[in-house]
């Protein structure tokens, strides 16, 4: 992974992960816990009502990105993205947004990226 970025425009929010090589394989899946996450064995909220967990298996480095920290928008449906944990080469990232929302989830290339998009 080099690079995770997320941009509103009034209409949508974007989730963008950026990867060295081609786009590993993903799953998003709602999360049971609202947006509330454990992470390492600790307790971890983001920000929004309606939780989504991403989990990213196959990468080659995925403690570099969000080290210690994470993504917040003030503003859109997507309100936090957080990277909750790093396993041999596997992310999970826990992502919060104000209201349940149907996401169009693509794959680019040049350079590699899994791109999800929320709408507003």
């Amino acid at each position: 992974m080099t690079g995770v970025t997320q941009e509103a425009d009034g209409s949508h929010d974007v989730l963008v992960i950026q990867f060295d090589s081609a786009v590993p394989s993903y799953q998003l899946t709602p999360s049971t816990t609202g947006t509330h996450f454990v992470a390492s064995g600790q307790s971890v909220v983001v920000a929004g009502s309606v939780g989504l967990v991403l989990h990213i298996s196959g990468v080659t480095t995925p403690g570099a990105i969000l080290q210690n920290g994470d993504l917040g928008l003030d503003s859109g449906s997507l309100q936090e993205t957080r990277l909750l944990d790093t396993v041999q080469s596997a992310a999970d990232f826990g992502i919060g947004l104000t209201r349940s929302a149907c996401p169009t989830i693509s794959t680019l290339t040049g350079p590699p990226r899994l791109v999800i998009d929320f709408p507003s």
